[in-house]
């Protein structure tokens, strides 16, 4: 698990005029929740998107650095944004503790050609795009991956099927499935052929 660090600063006020300012000033208002308690902070703006651009798509243990020399561990559990401007207007940070098991959403990714959606006319149908884990911060994986070169039409990949991760439990249903590719198997396709050979046979039964 790669570890980041972010500088941020304390801040005491609170309310819409507050958080404002702060934007104006080029700063993000946040929240950071945990055994610390509650503590309300001052992000610079830059700073934070181009931690964003780093960890987008993975879930990131982050330091978090203020200006009253206070160090904690945490994760990025929200990120509020304007839907017009795509500007950042909060941020929610999940302080975790380093000797302590966390419970986090971890990203799924998915990569390959699926041999039914290449040979089979199937298609992929992702149903779950993360998978719940309990493990130690420093075993908190980035993301995990899925290879669906050898699905299969009408095949599916579970939670059970992922890749054993020391350390790290999975924590949602076994048989959940996360993908599958959807098409005719070959019995539905030799049915439908029987079909249409006995509606041929009807057809040329009622002209003779």
């Amino acid at each position: 698990m790669k570890q980041y660090t972010l500088e941020v600063h304390s801040r005491e006020d609170k309310g819409s005029g507050v958080a404002n300012r702060l934007r104006r000033a080029g700063n993000i208002p946040a929240v950071a929740y945990g055994v610390s308690g509650t503590r309300k902070l001052a992000v610079n703006q830059v700073d934070f998107r181009k931690l964003w651009v780093k960890v987008a798509g993975a879930t990131a243990i982050i330091e978090i650095n203020d200006d009253k020399k206070e160090k904690t561990l945490s994760i990025i559990q929200d990120v509020q944004r304007d839907p017009l401007t795509d500007q950042i207007l909060h941020i929610d940070f999940h302080e975790v503790e380093s000797d302590k098991k966390m419970h986090a959403s971890v990203t799924i990714h998915v990569f390959g050609e699926s041999v039914g959606v290449k040979n089979e006319n199937g298609f992929l149908d992702i149903q779950s795009h993360e998978v719940e884990v309990n493990c130690l911060p420093q075993n908190l994986p980035e993301f995990i991956e899925i290879d669906v070169s050898d699905l299969h039409a009408g095949q599916a990949i579970h939670i059970k099927d992922l890749i054993k991760l020391d350390g790290v439990d999975y924590l949602n249903n076994p048989e959940d499935v996360i993908v599958s590719c959807i098409g005719k198997s070959i019995d539905i396709e030799e049915e439908s052929d029987k079909a249409d050979d006995v509606d041929v046979i009807n057809e040329d039964a009622t002209k003779s």
